[in-house]
């Protein structure tokens, strides 16, 4: 026993050592900056230094539109009042939100399993999670909304779970971490209702009146919370200091409803190859919920088991298999949609290896995959062994390379410093004072001394259905409306071909190019 317990701590203190390292090392560098990290950067930039929430279009006041939800603007702008504006600075805040998501993955998954799951999830969602848009060691190093919301999300869980257990009070802290989860992301509302509607509807079936109280409580309290309390906390401090403007118009149907037959296959098809374990892990505890419902000694099993650890099974279930069906059917085929599934669904995929690897006993796994491949001897044991060795082999060796962040985007930086830093450097030092810079590769923003032009907001929807979409659309926006000064392309304005009319027409000339960049000087 001691020695597994040396083992297990050992094992975990090597994890904590990983994440903190690779989550901060050359922070500001990798990876590069892009277009969905400049809008929030550039709004907490705004509030921290000019006291405005919003952007600024040619100098003039403008909505925050596309910038993530408050509580992420928030959590930066604080971090640029207390370090200063700049990229380690923006993107602090996230890493160490996704500490404290893997101490609270972890938790979770030791409440509801043991240890041996509790650190296998970590695993997973390292190793496991194949590809940079899907391995928290990459998205944690963002300014974006997934690592916040998967931290709120597990926080109210750890809470409701305690609640649940013991501390009756710890429902309020629940309420107030899903109401900030809930005004993180456009995408969370309908998904977190989903987890705590499979476990109210189960606990009046089980008859556990506490649970279903509690549960209702936290429902009711939640949406009062974030609708009225996060959303005047919100109004009280930007009071005067804002531009309110409508949502962006037509969004909601290129990335929430999206019935396109092309983008469904893909999402498919990324959903049980990149997903596949997390598909696996979903369907694994599902299925064992189902099988527990028709036995016909059900009933008597069943009031043997845990109601607190059943009912948050049951609500990350609901989270995730709600979320997982969402991306499959209707969502947009990003793969970055997925995170939230993937990580917090790590904790079933592990339960699903913990079954698999006979509770992670190499040898007798080893033994398994022998009797089966060398000894014809085909049991669900057996073939579950060689099921599992292979979904290591398959996805390791994928995610070993993210790992190793000083050297995945080193090509995009040669030289120590961001190539989006550079290029604000130069506008800044060689411009003058009054120019105008059109550029869509908002990350330049938050940078920039400069006044700078961005389409409208609604070009972004035209674009999708233009470029994801291949929607015969056109996109209507003249950047020489603006009347401006200079012109720089980056890889969000080169990927939708934004400028490539004005380019080919002439009325700029290249004048400097650094990594990604592009630097044009009107002709006038």
């Amino acid at each position: 026993m001691l020695g597994k317990n040396f083992t297990s701590k050992l094992i975990t203190s090597f994890l904590v050592l990983l994440i903190i390292t690779t989550s901060l090392i050359q922070l500001e560098r990798q990876p590069p900056l892009w277009w969905d990290e400049g809008w929030t950067l550039v709004v907490a930039r705004n509030w921290a230094v000019d006291s405005f929430y919003g952007r600024y279009l040619s100098g003039e006041l403008d909505t925050p539109s596309l910038a993530g939800g408050f509580p992420v603007v928030a959590q930066v702008a604080a971090s640029f009042r207390l370090f200063g504006v700049g990229v380690w600075q923006g993107r602090l805040p996230g890493v160490l939100f996704l500490w404290v998501a893997f101490a609270l993955l972890y938790y979770l998954a030791d409440r509801l399993y043991n240890q041996k799951v509790a650190i296998s999830a970590v695993i997973v969602t390292l190793l496991m999670s194949v590809g940079p848009w899907l391995n928290p060691l990459i998205i944690g190093r963002q300014v974006l909304g997934e690592i916040p919301t998967v931290f709120y999300l597990l926080a109210g869980y750890a809470c409701l779970w305690s609640a649940l257990h013991k501390r009756t009070w710890m429902i309020l802290l629940a309420i107030v971490f899903f109401a900030i989860a809930i005004r993180v992301k456009a995408q969370v509302p309908p998904f977190w209702l989903a987890s705590m509607f499979l476990p109210l509807f189960w606990a009046i079936y089980r008859r556990w009146a506490k649970i279903f109280v509690l549960l209702l409580f936290t429902i009711v309290g939640t949406q009062a919370c974030a609708n009225y309390g996060i959303a005047w906390l919100q109004n009280q401090l930007i009071a005067g200091n804002a531009i309110q403007g409508n949502t962006v118009a037509g969004l909601l149907d290129v990335t929430a409803v999206v019935l396109n037959r092309d983008i469904r296959i893909d999402a498919i098809l990324i959903a049980f190859t990149i997903g596949l374990p997390t598909t696996m892990g979903l369907g694994f505890v599902a299925m064992g919920f189902i099988k527990k419902m028709c036995q016909l000694k059900s009933f008597n099993e069943l009031s043997a088991s845990d109601p607190v650890v059943e009912t948050v099974r049951l609500a990350l279930l609901g989270l995730t298999g709600s979320w997982m069906a969402w991306f499959v059917f209707f969502g947009m085929s990003n793969v970055r949609y997925l995170f939230p599934v993937v990580f917090i669904g790590s904790i079933y995929t592990a339960a699903l290896l913990n079954k698999l690897t006979f509770s992670y006993n190499l040898k007798a796994t080893i033994m398994g995959v022998n009797a089966l491949l060398l000894h014809r001897s085909s049991t669900i044991q057996n073939w579950g062994a060689l099921l599992s060795i292979l979904l290591f082999a398959i996805t390791v060796p994928f995610n070993i390379f993210t790992i190793d962040l000083i050297s995945v985007y080193n090509t995009y930086n040669p030289d120590g410093k961001p190539a989006a830093v550079k290029v604000a450097e130069f506008l800044n030092a060689n411009t003058p004072s009054k120019a105008i810079i059109e550029t869509y590769d908002s990350e330049l923003f938050f940078l920039l001394n400069r006044h700078y032009h961005y389409p409208p907001d609604d070009v972004h929807v035209s674009l999708i259905r233009r470029n994801d979409l291949k929607q015969d659309v056109t996109i209507e926006y003249n950047p020489i409306i603006a009347d401006p000064d200079y012109l720089v392309i980056g890889h969000f304005s080169r990927k939708w071909g934004l400028y490539d009319g004005v380019i080919s027409s002439g009325k700029f000339r290249k004048i400097k190019e650094y990594p990604g960049y592009e630097i044009y000087l009107r002709i006038r």
